[in-house]
């Protein structure tokens, strides 16, 4: 039997306050959630034994509320701050086709972080059997700040574009342009 994700309502009269299951990825998650009630996983994870015994996607059991508010100040915060002596970049990306979280909002977020744009948008590309292709686009911004988009991928980016997503953090870890 395959679990997939769901919608569930998890309004609050708190704008600002959303439970958790208010939205989880329409994806096949039943490898997560039997890896999850393997024994040794939640005894690793410190389940308390009168836990429910069966972890399931979208769960009653496990109710609480995450604060929805946003990370801009966090952002504005860190970027381009020295650690260590050196200067601390920041990645933020998404994809195209994401519908939980739209590429437009995160756009608007990061602009908002107000830093100036050192590369305004192009596309960033990548060589797969002696061909160019085309991986999204970007825009790097001054503060070390770059947002970028992988095309067709959605909100987990690593699961929809695997190869795209590990060659865009191979980029950034190495300091390489977008």
């Amino acid at each position: 039997q395959s679990t997939w994700g769901c919608f569930t309502s998890g309004l609050s009269s708190d704008p600002q306050r959303v439970q958790s299951q208010t939205f989880v990825p329409c994806l096949d998650l039943s490898s997560v959630e039997a890896y999850l009630n393997e024994p040794e996983v939640q005894r690793a994870l410190h389940v308390a034994p009168q836990s429910p015994t069966v972890w399931t996607v979208c769960s009653a059991a496990l109710n609480y509320d995450q604060y929805a508010g946003t990370a801009v100040p966090n952002y504005q915060a860190l970027a381009g701050t020295a650690v260590g002596g050196n200067v601390l970049r920041v990645l933020v990306y998404s994809g195209t086709g994401d519908s939980c979280v739209p590429v437009l909002g995160t756009e608007l977020a990061v602009a908002s972080f107000g830093f100036g744009v050192v590369h305004d948008w192009h596309a960033w590309n990548y060589v797969l059997n002696n061909a160019t292709q085309t991986a999204g686009h970007a825009i790097v911004y001054d503060r070390s700040t770059t947002f970028a988009t992988i095309l067709g991928a959605g909100h987990m980016v690593p699961f929809y574009a695997p190869q795209v997503a590990l060659i865009m953090m191979e980029r950034f870890f190495d300091n390489l342009p977008f």
